[in-house]
């Protein structure tokens, strides 16, 4: 009988495992490369305490609401990191308090969002810093709410933020020390406009104090009488009419562009914010395809596009291509172009990215989605992990990684652990490199797949439970006493070399904790020297 014919060859698996106890709250997970994270609970599954490789990470202090009130996080320095929380009698949070943030340093990642700072290019930029500032802006917040709970203002040493509300409870406006006065509107549909500031500067009067004041009653009763557009019955008659179709506008920025509407089918045909000075008077446009997905967006001005996009989609409609071709100042033909695919799992989580940057030419193939194309082995590729709905693992692979004693490239290793229950994320752990295999993880490589293997696997994970399991055989059979000194000698020579590995291993790892606002959005990213490494400032909207 032939062999059968082996499978394609798998370019990329994510493990996780969990311990749970009998109320099926979640004990310990096994990551894959980067340890064990341990959970302590009391009660019915309240989490006391986070651990790692056996290490306290963050321990949490509880009211008699079982609502945290404290958090220490582990600390390489002689002051811990602390976050304090206080509530109202209403159970809405009132203050956040962190101590022992120290100044922020220079953010070496790409994931820089602070506002105001240019769009990286092609060209090498010096590492740029967070926000003068900022660790202490991050340090402490209090927050305001009104008569009907809608939160109204935060405090921080940075200034007053307030914001003011319609009789929806839709947020219309905003004042804020980053941003300084904001103000929306909203069409029929519900979308959101901006609403351009009359010259001069606004009175005392006019400040946003959370509730709609005078002026804005009467910017509201004017703009409504100058947008009214009187609608016949005729219109009103056809299936076909719809409301918020604009007229084609033109003499746009760009030629190509000039008759697109601004609302056709209730879709943004162009959007222009002159409030922005980051757009600098940029014109964006966007087309759409006939199942609604967006396909292309161009941004330009004084009629040249500076920046397009083009997006490609599945039948199922997921995004699986994007182009960027992107041009400087000054530039007429040659520019930089970055290219982007995606692939998915049968539930729709994105499990690759793979990216590509070049010089301006024609877009790759989208070609079979099960496979990397020969051009995407010189660039950047970034695989995902899931934990349910969590994305909890990132691999990047490209040419600037650690390699191994074979040259081999080793992924960038990126886990991220959650507030248990939530998507506020918590702890990442990062590796440059994957760890090398211990003595259990060769023990089990030399099994074949199956039961015995994911049996050994359990018994390996949980060392403590395997060992009073042994302890409890060993009584029960009734062996020898030299037999028992020899197996137990041998289970704590195991244990030992276990522990010396992780401790060796935990050393490559950086922990770094989220610093995350009212809502569980990252605000900042800090190491266990309470330096801040990455911030981020976001705008009423959390964008």
């Amino acid at each position: 009988m032939d062999p059968p014919a082996a499978g394609p060859e798998i370019e990329f698996e994510h493990r996780i495992s969990h311990r749970l106890d009998v109320l099926g709250n979640r004990q310990a997970s096994q990551l894959q490369g980067l340890g064990e994270v341990g959970y302590l609970l009391y009660g019915s599954g309240h989490v006391h305490g986070i651990t790692w490789q056996g290490e306290s990470l963050v321990d949490l202090e509880r009211d008699a609401l079982h609502r945290e009130v404290r958090r220490q996080l582990a600390s390489t320095t002689a002051e811990p990191l602390i976050r304090q929380l206080g509530w109202d009698s209403a159970g809405r949070l009132t203050s956040m308090q962190w101590a022992a943030l120290r100044k922020a340093r220079a953010c070496l990642t790409c994931w820089t969002a602070c506002r105001g700072q240019p769009r990286p290019q092609r060209r090498p930029r010096p590492a740029r810093k967070a926000p003068t500032g900022r660790a202490r802006a991050l340090a402490s917040r209090h927050y305001h709410y009104d008569s009907l709970g809608q939160m109204v203002g935060i405090q921080s040493p940075a200034g007053m933020s307030r914001f003011a509300y319609d009789a929806a409870g839709r947020l219309t406006g905003a004042d804020t020390p980053q941003a300084g006065q904001q103000r929306w509107r909203f069409d029929p549909a519900g979308n959101r406009l901006p609403i351009a500031e009359p010259a001069g500067n606004p009175g005392a009067g006019d400040v946003i104090t959370g509730a709609l004041n005078e002026t804005d009653r009467q910017r509201t009763q004017q703009r409504a009488g100058r947008e009214a557009t009187p609608v016949s019955r005729e219109q009103m008659a056809r299936s076909d009419y719809n409301a918020l179709q604009g007229k084609p506008e033109q003499g746009g920025h760009l030629e190509d562009w000039a008759a697109t509407a601004k609302w056709h089918g209730n879709r943004v045909g162009y959007y222009e914010n002159s409030e922005d000075a980051s757009s600098e008077g940029a014109r964006i446009h966007y087309r759409y395809d006939s199942r609604g997905n967006r396909t292309e967006s161009v941004q330009g001005m004084a009629g040249k596009a500076r920046r397009k996009m083009e997006l490609a989609y599945d039948k199922g409609n997921q995004l699986v291509q994007v182009v960027v071709h992107e041009k400087d100042d000054g530039e007429e033909e040659e520019g930089t172009q970055l290219t982007q695919r995606y692939r998915y799992d049968a539930f729709g989580r994105r499990l690759a990215k793979y990216s590509n940057a070049g010089n301006t030419g024609h877009a790759s193939n989208l070609g079979h989605m099960g496979h990397k194309d020969a051009g995407e082995e010189s660039g950047t590729t970034d695989y995902f992990g899931w934990d349910g709905d969590r994305l909890v693992h990132t691999e990047r692979l490209n040419h600037g990684n650690a390699r191994d004693i074979n040259g081999q490239s080793q992924p960038e290793i990126v886990h991220t652990v959650y507030e248990p229950g939530s998507f506020t994320p918590l702890v990442q752990l990062r590796r440059a490199a994957r760890a090398a295999p211990g003595m259990a993880d060769d023990l089990i490589a030399h099994l074949p797949a199956g039961m015995a293997r994911d049996a050994l696997r359990a018994m390996l994970t949980d060392i403590n439970a395997t060992s009073a399991l042994l302890n409890e055989r060993i009584v029960g059979l009734g062996m020898a006493a030299d037999a028992q000194s020899f197996i137990n000698a041998q289970r704590q020579e195991f244990e030992e070399t276990a522990r010396s590995e992780r401790q060796e291993n935990a050393k490559s790892v950086e922990v770094r904790h989220y610093l995350c606002d009212h809502l569980g959005t990252p605000n900042a990213l800090f190491s266990s020297e309470g330096q801040v490494e990455w911030a981020a400032t976001l705008d009423a909207w959390g964008t």
